[in-house]
């Protein structure tokens, strides 16, 4: 699921660092880690997240997304991202769980 550029407009987004071009976006994974990618692809930054801050995101994102998009959202039931402190995993995502413009 990737965020808003604008991250002003909720206080539902934690600060992260940005890419220093600019150009790269956010992400929550579902393994619960919200990321800031360089647009090649790269983590810049990264916050695993709690049961309620990942449950914050997505109560902003309900609002701003259609509803048979959001039902997506279940794989999220039970996560907790600061279970996730492997530092490969947390730089390196998986191929299930990249954002989708990285996954070829």
């Amino acid at each position: 699921m990737s965020c808003i550029k604008n991250e002003g407009e909720s206080n539902a987004f934690p600060p992260l660092k940005h890419s220093p071009s600019l150009k790269g976006f956010t992400h929550l994974a579902t393994d619960g880690v919200y990321r800031s990618f360089s647009s090649r692809g790269e983590v810049v930054d990264y916050k695993q997240l709690s049961p309620a801050e990942i449950a914050s995101m997505l109560e902003f994102f309900e609002k701003h997304i259609d509803s048979e998009a959001f039902q997506k959202v279940k794989k999220f039931d039970g996560v907790d991202g600061r279970t996730v402190t492997d530092l490969e995993q947390l730089l390196h995502l998986g191929p299930d769980i990249r954002p989708v413009r990285f996954r070829e």
